[in-house]
This record gives C-alpha cells, sequence and structure tokens, in this order.
C-alpha cells in the first residue's frame, strides 16, 4: 500500500457529502450511489494524491480505468461511503480481489 498525503477534501464532498450521506442512510439500498463518490472533482484529487497509482499494488492507473475503493466496507460502515478518508483509487483486480472488511482484529492490534 502507498503511503499517501491527503490534501482538503474536493469541493464537492466538502459541500455534498453529509446530505448524501444521510439520504443513503436513510435508504434501503445496499450501496451508496457510485456516481457521487466518483465525482469527477472526487477522482482528480484521488489521482493527485495517489500519483495515479493503485492504493494497493501501486500498478499506474490509465485514466477511466480506476476504480473509487472503500477502505472501509461501506456495508459495515454505512455511514463511511462519502467520507473523503475512506476513498482511495484502485485498479479493477485488487478493488474486486480483496477482503469485505479491513477492519483490524483486536488481537493484530499492539498493546501500548
Amino acid at each position: 500500500m502507498r503511503l499517501l498525503s491527503r490534501q482538503a477534501p474536493p469541493r464537492v464532498l466538502r459541500e455534498r457529502a453529509q446530505k448524501w450521506t444521510e439520504a443513503w442512510l436513510a435508504s434501503a439500498d445496499e450501496r451508496p450511489d457510485t456516481s457521487k463518490y466518483r465525482h469527477a472533482e472526487v477522482v482528480a484529487a484521488l489521482r493527485g494524491m495517489s500519483a495515479d497509482k493503485c492504493f494497493y499494488c501501486e500498478k499506474p492507473l490509465e485514466e477511466g480505468e480506476e476504480q473509487v475503493d472503500h477502505y472501509r466496507d461501506v456495508a459495515l460502515h454505512r455511514g463511511l461511503a462519502y467520507a473523503w478518508n475512506n476513498l482511495y483509487l484502485a485498479c479493477k483486480e485488487c478493488n474486486v480481489g480483496k477482503p469485505s472488511d479491513r477492519d483490524l482484529p483486536v488481537a493484530g492490534c499492539l498493546d501500548p
């Protein structure tokens, strides 16, 4: 995985993420509206942040082949569907082949 320096969220997320999240939480839909978190501003910001590479395998991503992925699966963490710090670019192979839940097990955490 790449270490990413995350800038401020793009304008569209600053202005609309809360409204989109509230609407999705109130819905019975299983998945959030992809077109919202794949908005051109979001993809452009993620491309700049990731140097046009997959977050997981670092494969260079051609324009249009990238997928916007949720690090924490929104089926389990519905409130993070449009959260800027939960969005990454991934290649199709990594996005489709990843485990559905990335929460760290308690046994895997360090004890300070």
